[in-house]
């Protein structure tokens, strides 16, 4: 069925969400339901198009249980989370791993109980404060761990299948979730614009209407739309980690070394120099960019220190999620780059699958270099430098401008070689890339 749907809906706390009449849109028919999720489902429900849900609340949720009302003010939204609640187990709380585990229980015990079916996961993302009033949750570096443990699994899901579509329902966040997520928006787009080659990905941004006493039916709203058709390239973080706990000197030092692999991959897409990123991804250093991305996240749970008798909850260290989001679109640059010979037709493939997508003026200086090298393949017999090739003088000094105005084929650094029915180009023995990529800068 090609690319599928993705729907992420935020949620805050059901027990003090009312039932209403929805609709998506002024024209469509009305569903009466306490939660937006089960309209926007059933507007979504098409078969041509495969729909994937995941459903984004925070670790805090289990801690409304002293909050719910009963009577005629509780909706069924309400009295599914009280019903859940009451089964929850707190004596068995040990570590932050369970608690999570009884906050992703707790929401799919509410979805069963409201009958809310489909493709449908979870994600529980760290709260701050106290939202429900009696838990703590703190951290001197975790503002920011949300965004990065939302974006780690969201984003593993886009590399993994593909979504030409993704739509926030945004009505029942609270606090930071809405904005937080919204932000995420345009880096789960462009990890599924490198990853699966797609035109454009459609981000859509849905919000009912404010709730009131009259029992006319809320709209639900699209607030915000647009189609992303180029990568984005925020600025490039320090670090991965945050925190100062000499204890996890080592995994520092493992996620900086990763982090300095990243960069350069993302150098060589940035500028562009294609052939620089072929050689780099094919390179032992980079066959797996992912895996320290598992060992970071689960020490981050293993680190955060839970105290239940006191009801808090602190996270050790903080994670960014721009490094987050780096690491995985590096990773599937480095996975299209992998399987690309360093060929003219190579260039061309790679052109087309990925710097296509981080700036158009790429593809046409790409193409331009690729096409001065095939009105000249007459001349190469086995192997010689471009400079040669075009003659004409070359210092043999790497230079940024003409590295970048150039798609990295500065024509002294490079020889093309005759093989089979295609061209092969490398750079010369003496050219050290790594000096080259030091000297580029990232914004």
């Amino acid at each position: 069925m090609g690319c599928g749907r993705l729907i992420i809906s935020s949620w805050g706390n059901p027990v003090f969400w009312r039932s209403f009449k929805y609709r998506v849109g002024e024209d469509a028919d009305t569903v009466e339901s306490c939660t937006t999720l089960e309209p926007i489902l059933r507007f979504f429900s098409d078969l041509s198009k495969k729909t994937k849900v995941f459903l984004v609340v925070l670790d805090s949720l289990m801690d409304w249980g002293s909050g719910r009302r009963r009577g005629e003010e509780c909706s069924r939204c309400c009295e599914c989370y009280a019903e859940c609640h009451e089964e929850i187990g707190f004596s068995l709380i040990g570590d932050y791993g369970d608690l999570l585990k009884i906050n992703d229980g707790l929401s799919r015990c509410v979805l069963d109980c409201l009958s809310i079916k489909g493709d449908i996961d979870v994600v529980v993302g760290p709260a701050l404060g106290s939202p429900g009033g009696e838990w703590r949750f703190s951290g001197s570096h975790s503002s920011t761990d949300f965004m990065a443990v939302t974006l780690h699994k969201l984003g593993r899901e886009v590399l993994s299948n593909c979504y030409d579509e993704i739509i926030f329902d945004l009505s029942h966040g609270v606090n930071f979730m809405p904005s937080e997520i919204m932000i995420l928006a345009q880096m789960l787009a462009s990890l599924a614009l490198l990853k699966h080659e797609v035109e454009k990905v459609v981000v859509k941004a849905l919000n009912s209407d404010p709730s009131t006493k009259s029992g006319k039916p809320l709209n639900i709203n699209t607030i915000y739309e647009n189609a992303f058709s180029l990568i984005t390239l925020p600025e490039f973080p320090n670090h991965l980690l945050k925190t100062s706990d000499r204890r996890l000197e080592n995994l520092r030092k493992k996620t900086n070394e990763l982090m300095n692999h990243v960069k350069k991959i993302i150098k060589t897409i940035y500028y562009p120099l294609p052939l620089a990123l072929l050689e780099l991804c094919q390179s032992t250093h980079y066959t797996n960019l992912i895996n320290p991305l598992e060992e970071v996240m689960s020490t981050w749970i293993k680190e955060t220190h839970i105290k239940p008798e006191e009801k808090s909850v602190t996270h050790n260290f903080g994670i960014d999620p721009r490094a987050i989001y780096y690491v995985l679109l590096a990773h599937s640059a480095c996975e299209i780059a992998r399987n690309t010979k360093p060929t003219l037709d190579g260039l061309k493939d790679i052109n087309e699958k990925i710097y296509v997508n981080v700036n158009k003026a790429y593809t046409y200086i790409i193409s331009n270099e690729v096409s001065q090298i095939e009105i000249r393949k007459e001349k190469i017999k086995n192997c010689i430098r471009l400079n040669e090739l075009y003659g004409i003088q070359g210092s043999r000094t790497p230079n940024e401008r003409i590295l970048i105005a150039h798609a990295g084929l500065q024509s002294d650094l490079v020889e093309v070689c005759s093989e089979d029915s295609d061209l092969s180009l490398k750079y010369v023995k003496e050219t050290n890339l790594d000096e080259i990529l030091s000297a580029l800068k990232l914004p």
